[in-house]
């Protein structure tokens, strides 16, 4: 294979290599920056319904500080993408610069030969070259030379015109990602400006929470009140459960052939599971964190808190029985499902559509999310239980069991 091919095969490999691995790279981050832009779409659209209903600035803060966070990941991403045009963009400047030296020998050398084709342009000269000679195998060779040495010059020629087109190849795709490289910078400082302006918003919420905090102290304990209630209800009821199971089974809690393959079938369905709201923002989050205004309290929550559009639905995030379904009068409904080993548990619903010991199918609508008339938060709890060998239930946190 000659040089020249050569030198074009790799060229076209460069290209398609960095090409290849770029628009691999730059599918994945937009389409991640799409689904950051929806949350943000969404999450304007919950800050407008709460700021309509004027009943609960500590929600908008929660959405207005989920909105900074998910802005602040958006700026990432295109500083991420924008770093990766600016390594294409030096590896193709090298190429080129390599290219360029290349032809400028090419055509250093293919002058020189120009000028020795015209020192001896006459066709005479070529002829008494050859037969000059002082046998026929040196006239042969001879005739052989100026042959090559013809062939040679077209090779150069040829050689020029390739390494030109690929130079201009190059230089087109340089422009493209110079392009692209723009594009992103002025999207990047548009987001940047709604950024600022989220955080502004973030700190003047904040402080005129913190400013009727009396009023805040009152509702977090009655909020606390509300899921100390679910929490001892959910505890009795699989509590009885276990006690079932025991008795049947000499004091061990044991599954039957069925509930032990759906139990294995939920796990490993670990971060795949469908969210139980078809649209929602995590607002509560699993485990103990501070209080989103009120310095120095701590806020447990055995789940996530999902906010929604007003008049959602709630749905099963998996096959399985309806353990028990509870109403709680003014404080809204909940449901829990039976998944062998695991429970999943919705509260804060309005309207329920199932009963107890109802066949539920994966994404099968079971309820309605609430929308509390006191705060106006629209706003579904859900949980994920395991009960262990022993018959020992633990908390798992819900936001690593669905899909992200």
């Amino acid at each position: 294979m000659s040089l020249i091919r050569k030198n074009k095969l790799f060229l076209i490999a460069f290209l398609i290599l960095t090409f290849k691995v770029y628009g691999q790279d730059k599918a994945q981050m937009q389409k991640e920056r799409d689904e950051l832009s929806d949350k943000i779409s969404l999450t304007n659209q919950l800050i407008k319904e709460s700021e309509s209903q004027q009943k609960n600035s500590e929600q908008s803060l929660v959405l207005l500080n989920k909105q900074v966070s998910y802005r602040d990941q958006l700026i990432k991403s295109f500083n991420q993408e924008i770093r990766e045009l600016d390594r294409n963009i030096k590896a193709n400047n090298q190429e080129i610069e390599s290219l360029q030296n290349e032809l400028d020998e090419l055509k250093a050398e293919y002058a020189h030969l120009i000028q020795q084709a015209y020192k001896n342009r006459d066709s005479y000269d070529k002829l008494m070259f050859v037969f000059s000679a002082s046998s026929f195998n040196q006239a042969y060779k001879r005739i052989k030379f100026v042959q090559q040495y013809t062939s040679y010059r077209q090779k150069q020629a040829e050689a020029i015109k390739i390494k030109s087109d690929d130079l201009v190849e190059l230089n087109e795709s340089l422009e493209v990602k110079k392009n692209q490289k723009q594009v992103l910078a002025t999207e990047k400082n548009k987001e940047k400006k709604k950024l600022d302006e989220s955080i502004v918003s973030s700190k003047k919420t904040l402080t005129s929470l913190q400013q009727n905090e009396k009023e805040l102290k009152k509702q977090l304990k009655q909020q606390v009140k509300q899921r100390q209630k679910l929490n001892k209800a959910i505890d009795r009821i699989i509590a009885e459960e276990i006690r079932k199971s025991k008795e049947k089974n000499s004091g061990n809690f044991k599954l039957t052939p069925e509930a032990k393959e759906l139990s294995e079938k939920f796990s490993k369905n670990k971060g795949k599971l469908p969210w139980p709201t078809e649209k929602g923002i995590i607002t509560g989050t699993f485990g103990v964190h501070n209080h989103p205004v009120l310095p120095g309290i701590k806020i447990e929550n055995n789940g996530i808190d999902i906010t929604t559009e007003k008049g959602s639905g709630v749905r099963a995030v998996f096959t399985g029985t309806i353990s028990a379904v509870l109403d709680f009068q003014h404080m809204g409904k909940a449901v829990i499902i039976n998944h062998g080993a695991y429970r999943t548990v919705y509260s804060n619903l309005n309207d329920v559509f199932v009963e107890q010991g109802q066949q539920i199918d994966t994404k099968q609508l079971i309820g309605t999310v609430l929308t509390n008339k006191q705060t106006g938060k629209t706003e579904a709890h859900f949980e994920i239980l395991y009960i262990n060998n022993k018959g020992a239930f633990v908390k798992q946190n819900p936001a690593i069991w669905i899909s992200h």
